[in-house]
C-alpha cells in the first residue's frame, strides 16, 4: 500500500499503532500499512479502506510481521 493512505489511516487512529499503541507519524520510515483480513486470504479486500491498519515499523521488526497471515479474532480499531 502507498504513502496516501498513510495520512489519513494515522489521523483515524490518533497516530497509534494498531497492535502495539506506541506513536507513529505517517511516513514509510515509522509506519506501514496492514490489512485486517489477510490479503492473502482476502485479495477482493486488498483495496478496501476499512480493512487497512496503520502499524509501526520498529527498527528491527513491524507489527505488520507479527501477524503475517494470521487471522485476528479481535478488530484493533
Amino acid at each position: 500500500m502507498g504513502e496516501p493512505l498513510q495520512i489519513p489511516l494515522c489521523v483515524d487512529q490518533g497516530n497509534i499503532c494498531a497492535y502495539c499503541m506506541r506513536r507513529i507519524a505517517p511516513n514509510g520510515k515509522q509506519m506501514t500499512v496492514e490489512h485486517y483480513h489477510s490479503q492473502k486470504d482476502y485479495s477482493h479486500l486488498d483495496q478496501i479502506y476499512s480493512n487497512m491498519l496503520a502499524t509501526c515499523r520498529k527498527p528491527f521488526r513491524d507489527c505488520s510481521e507479527l501477524k503475517g497471515d494470521n487471522e485476528l479474532f479481535v478488530d484493533p480499531q
